[in-house]
């Protein structure tokens, strides 16, 4: 039974899987015709599909499809002058773990920041960016992938150094991208790599004045397009009209009427319309016909206003996509929040059992020790009583001791035969344990002793005892080394700690 569950499990599992596969397929097919879409200029088909792959990648959970999907709409909106919604969709990108992990996604969100930022005339922040792409490409594992993002990036400084008139800027990038070509790049297979550096070539040497190079390279790309039947022709019909234009008019309105044609042929509407207004600024400039200039000028003010009409739908489109977005990061939002007061309240609710535990246990505590303190109180008090019968016994004894010293010392002065006997029953043991040290001590040493125990000086001695000072010194001198005494050692000091010791 539980086999037959398990493979129900891995075929239920297996089908799931089975049934993502295909819709992140499906998600990549639409991301692909997006871009084709985009290369052929249908903007508004292209923003559509990318739409439509955000929506079901975000709803399936595919990093890599909202990446993607992210890019190919930024783009659109770049092109058609959304800066700063293109941006938006651009941070959007960075923020799913496949761009962090892709240095390809990495190097594309650089170079469409480079060309956002160029469009808005910010030129450093758009070379820092390029710069970051061509750092970031080196990263790049497929090879192919690789040497095509570094030279995109080449291509990119050489337009934006062109810009800014800073020809040597320019010419450095050239050499590079011709460098990179000629070690990477075959150019039967990729003559439109080719043709861009040739017409950048003649663009820079125009821009110099140097007419016939310009002219050499702007041949060079049209004979290479044309030999492998090649679609986009017009930018170097262009490059070839601006460098005729003080030359030779006849040739300028040939190249400038080829392009148009080609601009129609593969439907670049856009490039169609400023065609016709260079058209019709040269006819008007050189007075070569006016009818025909206005004709053209008619012919640009109606495809001007058919692409705003169409990029109005386009903008508009943009600005849903947008709303949709924000309602989404908005939920998104209110989910987080939710989330957040969620937290909150258990926090606060687990604070509060906490702290009430943890009042309980204090209030515990607390009664603990008052009742240690009770306990503590009564014995204290105990000790106090014990303390104070121990104190007046104390007292008593030192008393006692007080009024024994007082009676032997009288005796003493007095020079009583009873001094000897009356000491030897209050000290019972004080000769025994001084015969120990010597047995052969004499009661008179032993009396002499007994003398100095009591703290009497060797002149009250003298005194008390009717010898001379001098006698008295010899004596303790004698039991000092009868007793073995060492000379810093003080006598009675010794005598009472070594007899007080022993009682």
């Amino acid at each position: 039974m539980k086999k037959i569950h398990s493979f129900i499990l891995l075929l239920i599992s297996m089908v799931v899987l089975n049934a993502q596969s295909n819709t992140f397929k499906d998600i990549d097919k639409l991301l692909e015709f997006s871009q084709q879409e985009y290369a052929k200029m249908e903007l508004i088909s292209s923003l559509k599909n990318a739409k439509k792959a955000l929506t079901l990648s975000i709803n399936n959970k595919y990093d890599k499809g909202i990446c993607k999907a992210n890019l190919n709409i930024s783009n659109v909106l770049l092109t058609i002058g959304m800066y700063k919604d293109g941006l938006f969709y651009l941070e959007n990108a960075v923020l799913t773990s496949f761009y962090k992990s892709t240095p390809s996604m990495q190097a594309e969100v650089c170079r469409l920041r480079g060309r956002a930022y160029t469009s808005l005339k910010l030129y450093e922040i758009s070379i820092k960016e390029y710069r970051k792409q061509l750092k970031i490409s080196k990263n790049i594992e497929d090879k192919d992938l690789k040497d095509l993002s570094i030279l995109f990036t080449h291509q990119n400084l050489s337009n934006t150094f062109q810009i800014q008139n800073n020809k040597d800027s320019v010419f450095k990038h050239l050499k590079i991208q011709e460098e990179l070509l000629k070690k990477h790049f075959n150019e039967k297979d990729d003559y439109y790599y080719y043709s861009t550096l040739y017409n950048q070539y003649g663009d820079y040497y125009l821009s110099l004045q140097q007419h016939e190079i310009a002219n050499e390279y702007f041949n060079k790309s049209i004979k290479l397009l044309q030999k492998n039947d090649a679609q986009f022709l017009y930018t170097t019909f262009i490059g070839l009209a601006k460098l005729e234009e003080r030359r030779n008019i006849e040739k300028t309105i040939i190249y400038y009427k080829k392009a148009l044609e080609n601009a129609k042929k593969i439907g670049s509407k856009e490039t169609e319309m400023y065609i016709y207004k260079d058209l019709s600024n040269y006819y008007i400039t050189n007075n070569i016909n006016s009818k025909e200039a206005t004709i053209y000028l008619y012919k640009y003010q109606a495809l001007n206003d058919s692409l705003d009409v169409k990029n109005k739908e386009l903008v508009q489109l943009a600005f849903d996509q947008l709303i949709d977005q924000r309602d989404q990061n908005h939920k998104e939002n209110s989910k987080q929040i939710v989330v957040f007061f969620f937290i909150v309240v258990c926090i606060s609710f687990v604070g509060m059992i906490f702290w009430y535990v943890r009042f309980l246990k204090t209030k515990k505590e607390i009664l603990n020790i008052m009742e240690i303190k009770t306990i503590l109180r009564s014995n204290i008090k105990e000790v106090g009583v014990e303390i104070d019968k121990k104190q007046k016994k104390i007292e008593e004894l030192e008393l006692k001791a007080n009024n024994y010293f007082f009676e032997l010392s009288n005796l003493v002065e007095q020079n009583s035969p009873h001094f000897w006997g009356r000491f030897q029953e209050i000290y019972p043991s004080f000769s025994s344990k001084i015969l120990e040290i010597n047995s052969t001590l004499k009661v008179s040493e032993l009396t002499f002793c007994s003398y100095i125990y009591l703290g009497f000086s060797n002149k009250e001695i003298a005194k008390y005892t009717y010898k001379s000072i001098r006698t008295v010194e010899n004596n303790r001198y004698n039991l000092r080394k009868k007793l073995k005494l060492n000379t810093e050692e003080d006598f009675t000091i010794w005598l009472r700690k070594f007899v007080d010791k022993l009682q």
